[in-house]
């Protein structure tokens, strides 16, 4: 027996020392185990007194052997190693193959080592029993009790090797436990030892860990930085995992855990600004930017978006120019992308580019590197995508000054992206949408200017067409809302830019469309000879459509009109009007334009002198375009020139067409004076009659110049012996007020002349009317109303002797005493002018009707049955009647013979003197001698 305990014992102390090498750890903090195994650096008893290898029995076969042992052994020494060395192995069973018996082993073993301290309270070798029985009481959880013997396992023992590992493993118990002051406490102890523990390292991290524990974060930062500064090689990344990536395998784990530590602490300090104010109080350390980096990732996968974004801000702000700020302010925006937060986004992404223009401060001269480069790109594209996007979404009506703003602002980065990449491949796009957006966003002359430049500033690309085609229509924006003193510089420029267009491309469907309204607007700016240049590449074009022919001849005829090319003009109006729908008032225009263009060609022949060939070119007016507005005129300019050629004949021909196509036309009464002229020197005098009657009947000529017209055509039909109209044409001139005294009288007597024998009512009615005619004063006059005032007696002397004196008398002798009185009347009115022509008529007429009277009265019927006395009677009452008639006959008879003296002999004194002879043959009986010397009178 005495033989093989110490190889027993020996192989037992090498079991348990390796079973000391397992120890477990609260799940409030971090493991050791998973860091190192500490119990490489424990006290070794790996070999037997004798220096030999132990032997390797199993567990079971051990603990029956100690058991025996303790039975058989009465040695104290050996009986208390049999003892301690069967707790052990029980404690290492347990951890080893822990089982339904755990527990009842790790009790045995607590009991034993509690029996060794008791019984042998001074051995130098409870130290390690204290240490054991730590352990067993954790692995049956007795926490408090393990750290109560592993404090007196320190305090008795304070140089025991295992005195490092007791501290180490009570602060993990402390701090597992959530007792942190006096883990710290602990762990202090142990870092105290520095490099003659093991356990410097780990109980350094779990130091940290307690201070974070106990919101003492300074003072942990001090010691993380320290393990941080140990574990990570140079060149430090600053990026975590590239950092990491660096760290030996079996330090690595540690090394992230540190980091996150680091980081829980710079977050309850307040993040990315604690980290600044640290390094201001204390330095940096030499792997600073990987703090913020952790700090900034950290953050993240706590989906503490905005606050990491701070972090990386933080060292942005604290470091502007540094190498790495671009790339930590990259972490700022993927950050704030991260949490969808879209505005601090974009205002990070304008930062960016603000900060890492290739032109800014930050490069001091230096190249931008093709990362901030490539970054930038992409961030412009961010931004300027969202503004245009946002626009384009924002309706007009309400929200409209808001897209406005958003248009510009879009603008704004396209224009800084063109500034930084001028030669990217994608310029002329990039080109083409700040035009795009300047024009949405109401600024037309910077749009137009961008489309122009992205057409024309490039090669050629799949915009340039486009572009080109926007330009002009940018600059006809421009135009239209130009001030008025700017209109025409404004038009020209967007002419200017649609001829460019149009000649650098070709094939664009809008080509001809453009070239036609440059054409139009340089008429307007009157600049004719382009505008004709212009349209003239339109009508060249075999493919342009019918419309765009239609404005750029109408151009073209227009200009050359303009520029007096009047001949040019007539043939590209007449090319117009072929292609004009009939009827239509563009139609009329053109029609009108060409007849004008002949116009104006007959004027400038009869300017030279030409007047034959100016006649032709206003009569060609009416050939060519018959309903010509102008062709009035031309005609009537032609037949003007025919009288100044004396062609009457010719003018007279021009005219009557003039007056039956253009009666209302404002020269018709001119036109009538014309043909009246030319009726009378081409010797029809009627057709010229008729002419002077319309001119006198119009309204709207002056009192004298229808008082001149209506003579003249009365004149003119009484010499072309057209009585009739002759008549009326007098009864016309006689209504005119105006008329001439003098010439009233001669129509009177005209009229008076033609109605005789032809219209008994108008003959009565003017002689009527010409009785009177003493009013106008005139000699002419006076004797024109005696004439017919002697007329119309023997007109009533005619109608009295035409009464026969018939029965019942009494109503025939009225009626007869009646026309007896008017002409009385009548001829005494002839007689009172005095005339030699008319009043002796008048009076041997008068005579005559008193003479015939009285003759009627002495011949009238007597009643029937009347004889005898009665009879003579009667007779002699006819006589009383007849005879005072007689005598008045004798006496009126007798007065015309009292002229005799005067020198007045003529038919009516000798029908009177005869007529006495008659009445009184004793008185007046003839005599042949006296009647011949009143005949030589006459």
């Amino acid at each position: 027996m005495k033989s093989t305990l110490p190889a027993l014992a020996a192989g037992l102390a090498s079991l348990l020392l390796a079973a000391c090498g397992s120890s477990g750890t609260s799940d409030s903090g971090p493991t050791i185990r998973s860091l190192e195994n500490r119990e490489a650096s424990l006290p070794a008893r790996a070999t037997n007194r004798d220096g030999e290898m132990p032997a390797q029995p199993s567990p079971e076969l051990a603990l029956e052997n100690y058991r025996a042992l303790l039975e058989l052994s009465a040695d104290e020494d050996t009986r208390a190693e049999a003892q301690r060395r069967l707790a052990d192995l029980q404690v290492q069973l347990n951890e080893l193959n822990p089982g339904n018996d755990s527990e009842q082993r790790l009790e045995e073993a607590i009991q034993l080592y509690q029996r060794l301290l008791q019984q042998r309270p001074n051995d130098p070798g409870n130290d390690r029993v204290y240490y054991q029985l730590a352990r067993a009481q954790q692995n049956i959880g007795r926490v408090d009790a393990s750290v109560a013997t592993l404090a007196a396992l320190t305090e008795n023992f304070p140089n025991s090797p295992y005195a490092a590992d007791g501290r180490f493993r009570r602060a993990e118990l402390l701090f597992a436990t959530l007792r942190h002051d006096e883990a710290a406490t602990e762990y202090e102890a142990v870092l105290a030892l520095e490099d003659q523990t093991p356990f410097f390292e780990a109980a350094q991290y779990k130091y940290a860990w307690t201070l974070y524990k106990l919101a003492r974060y300074p003072e942990a930062i001090e010691v993380l930085f320290t393990i941080l500064d140990r574990e990570l090689p140079e060149p430090v990344s600053h990026e975590p995992e590239a950092a990491l990536a660096e760290v030996p395998q079996v330090k690595r784990d540690l090394t992230r855990d540190v980091m996150r530590v680091t980081s829980l602490s710079y977050t309850a300090m307040g993040g990315g600004t604690a980290i600044n104010a640290s390094f201001s109080d204390r330095g940096e350390p030499r792997f600073y930017p990987l703090v913020y980096s952790a700090l900034g990732e950290f953050l993240l996968e706590r989906e503490r978006y905005s606050d990491a974004a701070g972090a990386y801000a933080a060292f942005v702000t604290r470091y502007p120019l540094h190498e790495r700020a671009p790339d930590y302010q990259v972490a700022v925006v993927d950050s704030y992308r991260a949490g969808g937060f879209q505005d601090q986004v974009l205002a990070e992404q304008q930062r960016y580019v603000d900060t890492y223009d290739p032109r800014g401060d930050y490069w001091g001269g230096d190249a931008a590197t093709e990362t901030v480069l490539t970054t930038l790109r992409s961030y412009l594209g961010d931004l300027s995508g969202f503004f245009h996007a946002r626009a384009q979404e924002t309706p007009r009506d309400s929200e409209w000054p808001s897209a406005q703003t958003d248009y510009l602002t879009a603008a704004g980065w396209y224009q800084r992206t063109l500034e930084i990449f001028p030669d990217a491949e994608d310029a002329p796009e990039v080109h083409f949408l700040l035009g795009e957006t300047l024009l949405a966003g109401g600024e037309a002359l910077r749009a137009a200017e961008a489309y122009h430049q992205t057409a024309y500033d490039y090669p050629a690309h799949a915009r340039s067409a486009e572009a080109g085609y926007a330009a002009v229509l940018a600059y006809y924006d421009v135009h239209a809302g130009a001030v008025d003193t700017e209109k025409s510089a404004t038009l020209r420029r967007a002419v200017d830019e649609a001829v460019q267009f149009a000649a650098s491309f070709e094939d664009h469907p809008q080509r001809l469309p453009v070239l036609t309204r440059a054409a139009e607007d340089l008429y307007g700016l009157e600049s004719f000879e382009e505008a004709i240049s212009i349209a003239s590449r339109v009508l060249n074009d075999a493919d342009a459509p019918r419309p765009l022919v239609q404005t750029a001849l109408g151009v073209r005829a227009d200009s050359e009109f303009t520029l007096e090319r009047y001949s040019a003009a007539e043939a590209s109006y007449l090319d117009l009007l072929g292609l004009q729908q009939a009827g239509t008032e563009e139609a009329t225009r053109v029609a009108d334009q060409l007849a004008l263009s002949i116009f104006r060609q007959a004027e400038a022949e009869e300017a030279a002198g030409n007047t034959g060939a100016a006649v032709a070119q206003y009569l060609r007016i009416g050939q060519v375009t018959p309903n010509a507005a102008i062709r009035a005129n031309a005609e009537y300019d032609a037949a003007v020139l025919l009288m100044q050629m004396e062609d009457w004949a010719g003018a007279a021909r021009v005219l009557e067409g003039f007056r039956t196509r253009f009666a209302d036309h404002e020269l018709a009464a001119d036109a009538d004076k014309q043909l009246a002229l030319a009726y009378e020197r081409s010797d029809q005098p009627v057709k010229a009659a008729g002419a002077y009657a319309r001119i006198a009947g119009r309204a709207t000529e002056s009192d004298a110049v229808r008082e001149d017209a209506g003579w003249k055509a009365a004149q003119l039909f009484d010499d072309g012996n057209a009585a009739g109209r002759a008549i009326d044409a007098y009864e016309q001139y006689f209504s005119l007020g105006s008329a001439s005294a003098e010439r009233r009288t001669q129509s009177l007597r005209r009229l008076i002349d033609l109605t005789e024998g032809r219209n008994p009512d108008k003959y009565r009615l003017w002689l009527s009317r010409a009785a009177g005619a003493d009013a106008d004063g005139t000699a002419a006059g006076q004797l024109l109303a005696a004439e017919s005032s002697l007329a119309l007696g023997r007109m009533a002397a005619d109608a009295a002797a035409a009464v026969q004196l018939r029965q019942p008398l009494r109503e025939r002798l009225q009626e007869r005493r009646q026309h007896v009185e008017e002409a009385a009347s009548r001829f005494d009115r002839a007689a009172s002018y005095g005339f030699e022509s008319v009043t002796p008529a008048a009076t041997h007429a008068l005579a005559k009707v008193y003479h015939d009277f009285a003759r009627a009265l002495l011949d009238s019927q007597r009643p029937a049955g009347l004889s005898g006395v009665a009879l003579d009677e009667y007779n002699l009452l006819l006589e009383d009647q007849a005879y005072p008639l007689e005598e008045q006959a004798i006496d009126l008879y007798e007065a015309n013979l009292r002229r005799i003296p005067q020198g007045v002999w003529n038919d009516a004194v000798r029908a009177s003197w005869q007529a006495l002879q008659d009445l009184v043959p004793a008185r007046y009986e003839r005599r042949t001698i006296l009647e011949d010397r009143y005949e030589a009178l006459r």
